[in-house]
């Protein structure tokens, strides 16, 4: 299913206007939702899949007991309903959120809730094709422990849990809000990848349309792109606001000494954000190199026109003269008449033909 026709479908998933607050329609399953858990501290790291019922979090005792730090749920699908139904119960999730983690998609935001936050983030990613995949995150933050719901399964999460694995950097030795902070550094840093593929977009439209002098089909690449640079600022513009939220934010799930790391976050996110100010500029100038090279190819064109009407003008005009039909026109009765207008045209042919020659006209 391509980018338009899933956008399409996402709309379409939404509840008719008037439902009730709280309700949500279930998605397409294109595959059965799968669920991976980690259970990880400074010393352990277990990766393994819960059933149904094992979909619980872990007590402070229990946490302390087996030297768990952190119990993370990554969810991949919206079609179950009794996995989402067991998540809601199990992990108290507020009707509310768990129509927003459903109902995709949805801005990037923080909700606070009694027992836990909601933080959706919108994850950009390149898929194979260079196509633009678009795909809501949605995490709820608990003591303890953290849900991830995705709509589909592959990700940008994979390096995460590689270093959960074999115990690489901090996330091991930090709670759960390190572990969200973790994430949205991961979905962060997927832009970058995105943004370099749009630059590299028009800067081959650029050379396309120098070196070719553009056409039709470049006309519309550049509103294809213009189009794909506009959906892409959307969720950068909304991450943004996510992360100013998120480190002012007096209820943010995320503590004082996280917020030290999401700071480096919210760089990244400006820094992808003043890359899509400079490619909607380089957008902006295409679309006018594009309009100026269309002009000059042709006033090229009438150039020409001009050059070769200036030259059957004289031409004609001599023609016209022996076309009139006069009966006293004496050069008619000269046997050598006619070879001297001939060559008095080819003369006034020759001499304009070099004379533009010599302009750089022609």
């Amino acid at each position: 299913m391509n980018q338009r026709k899933r956008r399409r479908a996402r709309w379409a998933r939404r509840p008719q206007a008037g439902a009730r607050p709280g309700e949500f329609v279930l998605a397409e399953a294109d595959a059965p939702a799968h669920v991976r858990a980690f259970d990880y501290g400074s010393e352990y790291c277990r990766e393994w899949q819960p059933g149904l019922e094992q979909l619980e979090p872990m007590g402070k005792a229990q946490r302390e007991a087996d030297k768990v730090a952190v119990r993370w749920i990554d969810v991949d699908g919206l079609s179950d309903a009794s996995l989402l139904g067991r998540l809601a119960d199990a992990f108290h999730v507020h009707p509310l959120a768990l129509a927003d983690m459903v109902n995709v998609p949805q801005r990037a935001k923080v909700d606070p809730y009694e027992h836990n936050h909601l933080v959706i983030v919108r994850m950009v990613r390149l898929i194979e094709g260079g196509v633009i995949d678009y795909e809501q995150v949605s995490m709820i933050v608990g003591d303890g422990w953290l849900v991830t719901v995705q709509e589909q399964a592959g990700d940008v999460f994979e390096p995460l849990r590689m270093r959960l694995r074999e115990k690489l950097g901090n996330v091991r030795s930090m709670g759960a809000d390190y572990l969200a902070y973790a994430l949205i550094d991961a979905v962060v840093d997927a832009y970058f990848p995105v943004a370099e593929h749009l630059g590299g977009q028009f800067e081959d439209l650029e050379r396309e349309i120098i070196e070719d002098g553009g056409d039709r089909d470049d006309l519309n690449r550049i509103h294809a792109l213009r189009g794909e640079l506009r959906d892409f600022e959307r969720p950068v513009r909304q991450m943004q606001s996510l992360l100013s939220t998120l480190l002012q934010g007096e209820q943010s799930p995320i503590s004082p000494e996280v917020r030290v790391w999401l700071r480096d976050v919210q760089d990244h996110a400006l820094q992808v954000r003043e890359q899509l100010d400079r490619q909607r500029d380089f957008a902006n100038a295409l679309m006018e190199l594009h309009l100026s090279t269309a002009n000059n190819r042709m006033n090229e064109v009438m150039k020409l026109l001009t050059v070769i009407s200036s030259i059957f003008i004289p031409l004609t005009f001599i023609a016209s003269i022996y076309g009139m039909n006069f009966q006293h026109m004496p050069e008619l009765t000269s046997s050598a008449g006619y070879p001297v207008v001939l060559v008095v045209m080819v003369l006034i042919a020759s001499a304009l033909f070099v004379f533009f020659r010599r302009r750089d006209w022609l």
